[in-house]
């Protein structure tokens, strides 16, 4: 028989036990609530912290550097109506009026920040890149095509040192190694996209592609597509779409998703519809010089019907909407670098020693 002592005794320590984990569980909650805010904290300071070295990237050109951040992930992210966020730890900002491209996610402490000007052919605005050291990115072409070869092999050295980049030959796709990379970028040049067997084992997320197509073989138009993998293979879920411009390709590298690729190109056509007013409204104000060799050239720019800055500016205004819209890409780079386009026209009034359009 169980004597009432020995019960009251086993109760009162159950009963302890249970006090106890209540308390622990109590505190518990609190520590990781303090943890939770402290963090939110952190993030919120540091997008701050990014939105400035942001605004400091966006007045600067050509540099790239390398600043630490706490290990908190850096998102990135862009919606099909073009609502384009950064967020770290729980703070979330939009990019505003900035042109950024990036990954979905920045792993580590150390963040790549990278600034080159766009310009067609006079200077728009300034792109921004943001990467990490430990994402790793394959340029792909066919070695015995020379032109193809020597082509990515220019954009393999324009990207920054800083960047953990490589470039590999088609034939020798099947032997990349599998470097543990968080994320892998690959880049094809004029060739068949294909899944690397030693990198399947990704998370499908954190393995994309791109196919670079150049347009005449010239360096300033591209045509581009974005994959992902499906399955065993890489697949588009994409449309085609454009490149146009050094600075243009280098964004659809560093933004391996779709929409933010998109997002901020259609972006930088507003910023160029702004700016290729303001220089039309120069060259019309320059056309009252009395002078007709400059009058001459001036018209070529502004006239209502056939000027190319008007042209342009057509252009811009519809891609600012719609990036795909036939035809308008290319028909930017004929008014900006055609035989009778505006490169062309700004320098043959240099050499008649007329004020230049910019």
């Amino acid at each position: 028989m169980v004597k009432r002592g020995q019960v009251e005794i086993q109760f009162n320590w159950v009963f302890v036990l249970i006090v106890g984990a209540i308390i622990l569980a109590f505190f518990i909650a609190i520590v990781m609530k303090g943890k939770d805010l402290s963090a939110k904290s952190t993030g919120a300071k540091l997008s701050f912290d990014i939105e400035t070295i942001t605004t400091g990237a966006s007045v600067s050109k050509g540099t790239a550097q390398i600043i630490n951040i706490p290990n908190l992930g850096l998102e990135f992210t862009s919606t099909d109506d073009c609502l384009r966020e950064y967020s770290i730890g729980g703070a979330t900002r939009q990019y505003r009026d900035k042109v950024i491209f990036a990954p979905t996610r920045i792993e580590g402490t150390q963040l790549l920040a990278w600034t080159i000007d766009w310009s067609l052919p006079y200077r728009i605005t300034n792109f921004l890149f943001y990467s990490s050291p430990y994402m790793r990115y394959i340029i792909v072409a066919k070695q015995l095509n020379v032109p193809e070869w020597n082509q990515a092999k220019k954009i393999n050295q324009s990207l920054p040192e800083e960047m953990y980049k490589e470039l590999v030959d088609i034939d020798s796709i099947g032997s990349i190694a599998d470097n543990k990379n968080y994320k892998v970028r690959l880049v094809f040049f004029n060739t068949a996209v294909s899944l690397p067997p030693n990198l399947m084992n990704m998370k499908t997320k954190d393995l994309t592609a791109l196919l670079v197509t150049s347009i005449s073989g010239n360096d300033e138009e591209y045509d581009i597509t974005f994959y992902k993998v499906q399955g065993t293979t890489f697949q588009s879920e994409y449309p085609i779409t454009k490149a146009i411009g050094r600075a243009s390709l280098y964004g659809a590298i560093f933004a391996e998703d779709y929409y933010m690729y998109k997002c901020n190109m259609q972006d930088a056509f507003k910023k160029m519809d702004f700016i290729t007013r303001i220089i039309n409204n120069r060259t019309s104000e320059l056309y009252g010089i009395p002078n007709s060799n400059c009058q001459i050239k001036y018209n070529q720019a502004i006239d209502i019907s056939s000027g190319v800055l008007t042209k342009m500016l057509d252009d811009a205004q519809t891609l600012s909407t719609d990036l795909n819209t036939a035809g308008k890409v290319s028909d930017i780079y004929t008014q900006a670098y055609g035989s009778s386009g505006l490169q062309n026209i700004n320098n043959g009034l240099q050499i008649a020693s007329c004020p230049r359009i910019y």
